[in-house]
């Protein structure tokens, strides 16, 4: 007898339920080949689904980028760690690493209806065990009106957690006087549209600050974590290194609370959009996270040329938040 399976599909998140092998999602409006790898590590891998939300410019594509390079490299960390792409989009993301790597040249950003999906099958880390990361980077220019259609960004009604990143002041993602809360607005407003109730459908915002090695005045503190990423540091030699155990992830954990709590009174007291920004998420009962980027490592020259090196900083943190935080909510539920 045929047991029941049960998984969601990670393109449009609708619930299959299936007594035999299936190997398209049976919703008509999606009908997408479900990834094989996704499929067959269902049971014992279960997926972690996170929105990316931020304007045009502000780096999400570069992220991701960066994101898997590390993710990558973080076998040298773990003793019995391993990372495997799941679908084409995500092996060329790996592929296109070695590019960045050799030539220095930052990504395209990601053009308006892009429906490629992101999966990386991670497997025995420290502190969570394995976890499927999903994700999807749309383009910034969905994210201008108060109402965006989940044709264009499906996940983010029923993500829990959403990477919401931000530039630093100034910076080409703002142009046309955009503003922080005006993008947190705009979250708010859609997911009210689509009828989600934040007080039965708690949310938690991973708040980014991208670009933070360019920030002039980021406080001395906050700086020196940025630049003393354990793990970036090891980028630039060979070998395994020091092992990130239970115990070492339980203190990374504990300065990243530290170091969020730092960055939020930092920013509210910066100016009236950020204490707007903060006190509007209040009023939702959104949880909010706080953590500071640079996925390049040095400063990108207007032709989208790296400066010095590709030297990705704290960009694990945001991911490490966003696994934190949903571990919490099925410790809960359970």
């Amino acid at each position: 007898m045929s047991l029941l399976q049960r998984f969601i599909c990670p393109f449009c998140l609708i619930e299959i339920r299936s007594l035999g092998r299936i190997s398209m999602c049976p919703d008509p409006e999606c009908g997408q080949a479900l990834p094989a790898l996704y499929l067959h590590d269902y049971a014992t891998i279960k997926p972690l689904f996170t929105q990316i939300f931020g304007w045009s410019q502000v780096g999400k594509t570069v992220y991701l980028q960066a994101l898997t390079l590390i993710l990558a490299r973080m076998s040298n960390f773990w003793p019995r760690y391993s990372a495997s792409p799941a679908t084409d989009f995500s092996q060329q993301v790996v592929r296109d690493i070695r590019t960045y790597l050799e030539r220095g040249v930052m990504p395209r950003p990601t053009p308006v209806g892009d429906k490629s999906v992101y999966i990386m099958q991670l497997y025995n880390m420290a502190r969570w065990g394995s976890r499927a990361l999903v994700t999807r980077d749309f383009a910034g220019e969905l994210f201008d009106t108060m109402t965006i259609s989940t044709n264009d960004v499906p996940y983010l009604p029923y993500a829990p957690t959403t990477l919401m990143m931000l530039g630093p002041d100034g910076d080409v993602s703002y142009q046309g006087n955009r503003t922080v809360e005006q993008l947190l607005n705009n979250y708010v407003n859609t997911l009210l549209h689509h009828g989600v109730d934040f007080s039965r459908s708690p949310r938690a915002l991973i708040v980014v600050l991208t670009k933070a090695d360019s920030v002039s005045d980021l406080p001395s503190e906050l700086r020196s974590y940025l630049i003393k990423d354990p793990v970036a540091a090891a980028l630039t030699s060979s070998g395994s290194h020091t092992s990130l155990d239970d115990t070492a992830m339980d203190a990374y954990l504990n300065t990243m609370k530290y170091v969020s709590d730092c960055i939020k009174n930092w920013a509210y007291d910066r100016s009236a959009h950020w204490k707007t920004f903060i006190r509007i998420a209040a009023q939702r009962q959104i949880d909010l996270r706080f953590t500071l980027i640079s996925s390049t490592g040095s400063a990108v020259s207007s032709e989208g040329q790296l400066t010095e090196g590709f030297v990705p900083r704290r960009v694990l943190d945001p991911y490490f938040w966003a696994i934190e935080l949903q571990s919490d909510e099925a410790g809960q539920a359970s």
